[in-house]
C-alpha cells in the first residue's frame, strides 16, 4: 500500500462529500486506502460516506476526541507506506497523491511534505509554508509586523514571507490540513501529541520531526483548495483562546523554562489584544450602520426643517415650535431604524432591496401616525414627506459609496450571470438546482468542457468551450463561474480559481458529483463565508424576527381568550401549557416536521404544527417530507404561518414531542 489517506471530520457533510470525491479520483495514480474518522457527527455525514464512497474506510466516534486523538485512531490502522493527514474542507488535484508520492521515494530524508494551498477565492494561503513560532517570531506576528512586511526574511518567518511560493523550499512547520509523512518517521518521532484537542498539534509533529534528523518541505507544484474555517470559525474569540492556548502548551514542551516564560507573557498579551480587537470589531460591524443612518437621517431632517422654515414657512419671520420639531425628527429617525431593523437592512447580506422596503414602510407610517395626531402636536407634513423622499434616496446613496469603498458588500439587485462548465445532462440537473434557490431567476451562459462533445439534440445551447472561458467572462460580464467536476478535472478547477484574484467580483462555486449542492466562498469581503445551495435561507435573521413577533402576539391573545378556545381544542391545560411556551420563546407555532435527522442545521423551534398537514403525510416518503421542511424555510411569511395556525386551531393544544 502506497498512501493511506486519513480525514478527519465534524459536522461538515458536503464538504467532505466534494474532498472525498477529489481523492478518490486521485487514487486512479497509485495504491491507496481512505479512512474517514468522524468525531460524532449530527449531520448524517457518515451516512454518505458509506453510500457515495463505500470504499473508504471509517471509524465513528461516540464523543469529539478531538483533532490529534483522532488523528491517531487512523494511523494505527493505516498500511501506507505514506499518511496522509487531510482535512475535510480541502479538495486535491487529481496528481497530488502521486506528485508527493514521487517526490518522497526521490527525497529519503524528507519526514514530512506540504502543499500550495489556495483558499475558495483563489488566494495563496500563507499557511502553506511556516517557519518555527519562537518568542521572537510569534511577537512580530503578535504587534502586526509580518503583516505590515509580509515579505520580510526578519518580520514574516511565521509564514516564511521570503521565500518564493512557487519553488520548492525546506520549511519547519507543516499545515495540519494537509501533511504528507513517512510512516517510518512517524514510528521514530511518536503520533500527534493528544494534549493538543486542537491547533498546534501540526506545529509540535513537525518540529519533532526535525529533532530526529528529517526534513520538512513545501512542495508547489501540485496545489489544493483549503476553504478554511467551516468547523472552526478562525474570527472567532473562542478560536483565538484555543490557537494561543496550543501555543502555549507548545513552548513549555519544547522551549527552555526561561524562553517558556517569555512565550506564555506573549500568548496572554495576544490572547487579551486578539479577544479585545474581535469584540471591538463585531461591535463596530454590528453598530456602525444603524448609529451612521440614525444621524445621516436626523441631521438630514433637521437641516431640511430649518430651510423650510425660513425659506417657505416663515419667510417674514418665526419659526415651528422647538420641542415639538425635536420630538417629530427623532421620532422619525427611530422609525426609520426600526423599520429597516425588521425588515433586515442590518443583517447579512445587505441589500438595496431590504433598504428601499424599511425606508419605504418607516416613510408610511410615519405619515399615517402623523395624520392621526392632534393638531397642536403638528408641525408640517411636507417636512416629514421629503424627509421620507430625501431619506429614500441617501441611504441608499451612504450604502453604494460605502460598497464603492469596500466598506461593506451589497448583494446586487440584478441578475446574476453565470458561466457554468458542465456537460449536458450535469448542465441540466445544476440549473434545476439553481433555480430551486431563493436568488431571481439568473442568466446562464453555457460552457463546454474540453473534450466533450455534445449530442446532436442538445438541450444545452453552449456559448464556447473552456478555453474561451475568461474571454466569456469579459464578453457578457459574467460575476460567477460554477463547475462540475463531470468531464472537467480538478486540476482545471483549481488551475482556474488561480487566476480568479486578477477579476474582481467573480465567485467560483463547485458542484458535488450527485448535483445535489455547491460550495464556494460567497463573499468578496471573506473567504470564510460559504454557500450551499440546497440550503440556502434556512430563515433569515429578519424572517425569525418576524416569525417570534407573530408567536408573541398570537400566543398572548390565545392566552386571554383560552378558554374559549379550548371548546375547540377540547385540552385548556394542554392549550395552556403550549401558549406559555410559545410566549417563553420555548416553542413556535409552526416548525419543521421532526424527522430523525433534518437536511437542514434548522434554526426554526420546534412547533405545535408543521407545514404538513396529518392526512398528507402517510403518502409522503422521507425524501418528501425533508424538501417540504426546506421548501417552507426557503419561502417563508407571516401569511404562511397565520393560514397554517387558523386552519389547524383545534390541534392548538396538541402535545409537542
Amino acid at each position: 500500500m502506497d498512501i493511506s489517506v486519513i480525514i478527519v471530520s465534524y459536522n461538515v457533510k458536503y464538504f467532505l462529500f466534494n474532498c472525498l470525491h477529489s481523492v478518490q479520483k486521485a487514487m486512479q495514480q497509485v495504491q491507496a486506502e481512505v479512512w474517514v474518522i468522524d468525531n460524532h457527527s449530527d449531520d448524517d455525514s457518515m451516512e454518505m460516506v458509506s453510500h457515495y464512497f463505500p470504499f473508504v474506510n471509517s471509524i465513528q466516534n461516540k464523543k469529539n476526541v478531538g483533532f490529534s486523538k483522532a488523528n491517531n485512531q487512523g494511523i494505527e490502522k493505516a498500511k501506507g507506506k505514506y499518511v496522509l493527514l487531510l482535512n475535510p474542507d480541502t479538495i486535491i488535484q487529481e496528481n497530488t497523491l502521486k506528485k508527493c508520492f514521487d517526490f518522497m521515494e526521490t527525497h529519503p530524508e524528507a519526514g514530512g511534505l506540504g502543499v500550495k494551498m489556495i483558499d475558495g477565492k483563489g488566494n495563496f494561503l500563507p499557511e502553506s509554508k511556516r517557519g518555527l513560532p519562537t518568542p521572537d517570531v510569534a511577537f512580530y506576528k503578535i504587534i502586526g509586523l509580518s503583516k505590515l512586511f509580509p515579505s520580510s526574511k526578519k518580520f514574516n518567518r511565521y509564514h516564511l514571507g521570503n521565500l518564493n511560493p512557487n519553488k520548492t523550499h525546506e520549511v519547519e512547520i507543516l499545515s495540519g490540513a494537509f501533511m504528507f509523512l513517512r510512516m517510518e518517521t512517524l514510528r521514530k518521532t511518536g503520533l500527534l501529541d493528544e494534549i493538543f484537542f486542537m491547533y498546534g498539534e501540526d506545529i509540535d509533529l513537525s518540529y519533532r520531526i526535525l529533532k530526529e534528523g528529517y526534513k520538512n518541505y513545501y512542495f508547489p507544484h501540485t496545489s489544493i483548495i483549503h476553504y478554511k474555517g467551516e468547523s472552526t470559525k478562525k474570527s472567532s474569540i473562542n478560536y483565538v483562546l484555543v490557537f494561543y492556548r496550543a501555543m502555549e502548551i507548545f513552548a513549555k514542551k519544547h522551549f527552555t523554562q526561561k524562553t517558556a516564560g517569555y512565550y506564555s507573557f506573549f500568548i496572554q498579551l495576544a490572547i487579551w489584544l486578539r479577544a479585545g480587537l474581535s469584540i471591538l470589531k463585531r461591535l463596530i460591524e454590528k453598530f456602525f450602520l444603524p448609529v451612521t443612518d440614525g444621524i445621516l437621517v436626523f441631521l438630514f431632517t433637521k437641516n431640511l426643517t430649518y430651510y423650510y422654515e425660513h425659506l417657505v414657512r416663515f419667510t417674514q419671520g418665526g419659526h415651528f415650535p422647538a420641542a415639538i420639531v425635536s420630538y417629530s425628527l427623532l421620532s422619525f429617525t427611530g422609525f426609520v431604524l426600526l423599520f429597516c431593523f425588521f425588515s433586515g437592512v442590518y443583517d447579512k447580506p445587505y441589500s438595496y432591496k431590504k433598504l428601499f422596503a424599511g425606508i419605504c414602510l418607516s416613510g408610511i407610517f410615519t405619515l399615517i401616525t402623523y395624520s392621526l395626531l392632534p393638531e397642536n402636536l403638528r408641525f408640517s407634513r411636507a417636512v416629514i414627506f421629503f424627509s421620507a423622499l430625501g431619506t429614500l434616496l441617501l441611504i441608499p446613496l451612504y450604502r453604494y459609496l460605502l460598497s464603492k469603498l469596500q466598506l461593506i458588500n451589497m448583494l446586487s439587485t440584478g441578475k446574476k450571470r453565470i458561466a457554468m462548465v458542465a456537460p449536458e445532462t450535469e448542465a441540466e440537473k445544476i440549473t434545476h438546482l439553481i433555480k430551486q434557490t431563493y436568488y431571481p431567476k439568473e442568466n446562464i451562459c453555457y460552457v463546454k468542457p474540453l473534450n466533450y462533445n455534445t449530442s446532436e439534440n442538445a438541450n444545452v445551447e453552449y456559448s464556447g468551450n473552456f478555453n474561451h472561458l475568461f474571454d466569456l467572462i469579459e464578453m457578457y460580464r459574467l460575476n460567477e463561474v460554477i463547475f462540475s467536476p463531470v468531464e472537467t478535472s480538478y486540476s482545471e478547477i483549481i488551475a482556474t480559481l488561480q487566476k480568479l484574484p486578477s477579476l474582481r467580483n467573480i465567485h467560483l462555486k463547485i458542484a458535488s458529483e450527485n448535483n445535489r449542492f455547491m460550495v464556494g466562498s460567497n463573499s468578496i469581503v471573506s473567504a470564510d463565508e460559504y454557500f450551499y445551495s440546497d440550503l440556502q435561507s434556512v430563515l433569515h435573521p429578519a424572517k425569525m424576527r418576524s416569525k417570534r413577533i407573530l408567536d408573541i402576539f398570537l400566543s398572548s391573545i390565545f392566552l386571554v381568550f383560552s378558554p374559549l378556545l379550548s371548546i375547540a381544542t377540547g385540552h385548556f391545560k394542554n392549550l395552556l401549557k403550549n401558549m406559555l411556551q410559545i410566549l417563553s420563546g420555548n416553542i413556535s407555532f409552526v416548525g419543521l416536521y421532526p424527522l430523525k435527522s433534518l437536511p437542514i442545521k434548522s434554526k426554526i423551534k420546534i412547533g405545535i404544527l408543521t407545514p404538513i398537514e396529518n392526512e398528507m403525510l402517510l403518502n409522503l416518503k422521507t425524501e418528501e417530507i425533508n424538501e417540504a421542511n426546506i421548501a417552507y424555510a426557503r419561502n417563508y411569511s407571516i401569511l404562511k404561518d397565520l393560514l397554517i395556525i387558523l386552519q389547524s386551531l383545534n390541534q392548538l393544544s396538541k402535545k409537542v414531542n
